[in-house]
């Protein structure tokens, strides 16, 4: 059954001049147009429409754009290389976070340490990015743009 743009618009909770625009920057695939000139709609749109607001808000929109058109361009693999790209970039900040969260610990309960300088702290599979470390104990520990001495 054909779709209308006010009906994606309307499923997607956007306005059919977004729809327009989806389609124009290659996040729909393409539509045919009746012998009148009014846009073909059907729902492979509508799916592609939906995969496009759900990817969004956890890929990004432009990563999400991307993987759209490769889908639609027919290159699942350039699709999926970017799936892997951001998943990896996630799973960097992650680690980010995690390392910061831990030295944010170390020093905490380091009463009396101050500076950005922490010594004598023991540390398990911690990664440390950015700070100097020094004389620190440390196991499983991956270290990006930091010294560390004492190791």
């Amino acid at each position: 059954m054909p779709l209308r743009p006010v009906d994606l618009a309307r499923a997607a909770g956007i306005s059919t001049q977004q729809v327009r625009n989806y389609l124009d920057a290659g996040i729909l695939p393409p539509a045919e147009r009746s012998p009148t000139g009014y846009r073909r709609f059907d729902e492979r749109h509508r799916e592609a429409l939906t995969t496009y607001r759900a990817l969004g808000p956890g890929y990004g929109w432009d990563a999400a754009q991307a993987i759209m058109r490769a889908v639609h361009a027919g290159t699942p693999a350039v699709a999926l290389a970017r799936v892997d790209a951001v998943h990896a970039a996630v799973h960097e900040q992650r680690r980010a976070l995690r390392a910061t969260a831990e030295a944010l610990e170390a020093v905490a309960s380091g009463a009396g340490t101050s500076g950005a300088e922490v010594s004598g702290t023991e540390t398990s599979g911690t990664e440390t990015s950015g700070a100097e470390v020094s004389g620190t104990e440390t196991s499983g520990t991956e270290t990006s743009g930091t010294e560390t001495s004492g190791t």
